[in-house]
């Protein structure tokens, strides 16, 4: 699917590509439904997807939503004005991004950021350093709590990322080793979280309690009433 021509105006800014789900019952988040029923990881899952999309929205260079389905197409292309929606193709999480960034780049998109929709302590100013790095860097990489990655930017093409050890632990200095193998110059970024499990609930509401982004606001506020945690678990930001 082609991008049209005056959505390539990429002169002056990086393209922040979404890789993500529409949130359905029994696609995506399967690790929080299975501890804390579906109903509540779909919510869940919806909170944090509009974080996503809240930072897309600020963005003043190209948006791409990335779906998982081509049936998705018209979801993502509804969700957020001035964007553009593509498909991720087939494989794991590695093949997928290899596929979409093959795809931004045949259409002249040379600077591009992925992020998934599960890691809200992103802000506008992680999303500059990072298309700022990538001015001197081939790639940039920003570190997740758990070991995993929570943004990847390159401004050249991924090496292979299909044998990575993606969801685990280890996926975080494997990809770094991998884009070191390639002879890639690498800037690493300050360490984020992602949400995957229900033990990273608790750290997300108290690091997002004094964020004043609307979206932020509303994830913070279905943490604390959907009691799925400690009682003091929200109270204080532990940074």
């Amino acid at each position: 699917m082609k991008l049209p021509i005056n959505y390539l105006s990429i002169d002056s800014h990086a393209t922040l590509v979404l890789i993500c789900k529409q949130p359905q019952l029994g696609h995506g988040k399967q690790r929080l439904a299975n501890t804390l029923g579906g109903e509540t990881a779909l919510a869940i899952a919806n909170a944090l997807l509009i974080c996503a999309l809240e930072d897309l929205l600020a963005w003043p260079g190209p948006r791409v939503i990335a779906v998982a389905r081509s049936n998705d197409l018209s979801w993502a292309e509804e969700i957020l004005p001035n964007s553009f929606a593509v498909t991720q193709g087939h494989g794991n999480l590695g093949e997928r991004i290899e596929h979409v960034d093959k795809s931004l780049r045949i259409e002249g998109h040379t600077h591009c950021i992925f992020i998934g929709s599960d890691s809200p302590a992103l802000t506008l100013s992680d999303y500059q350093i990072a298309e700022r790095s990538l001015m001197s860097h081939d790639i940039v990489l920003t570190p997740a709590k758990d070991g995993g990655v929570v943004l990847m930017g390159n401004r050249q093409a991924w090496p292979t990322l299909l044998d990575l050890p993606w969801s685990s632990p280890r996926l975080g200095s494997a990809l770094y080793q991998r884009c070191l193998d390639a002879q890639l110059s690498i800037a690493q970024l300050s360490e984020k979280f992602d949400v995957d499990e229900y033990a990273d609930l608790g750290y997300c509401c108290s690091v997002l309690l004094e964020d004043r982004r609307p979206a932020r606001q509303a994830l913070t506020a279905l943490l604390q009433t959907l009691d799925v945690l400690p009682e003091a678990t929200c109270r204080s930001n532990p940074n």
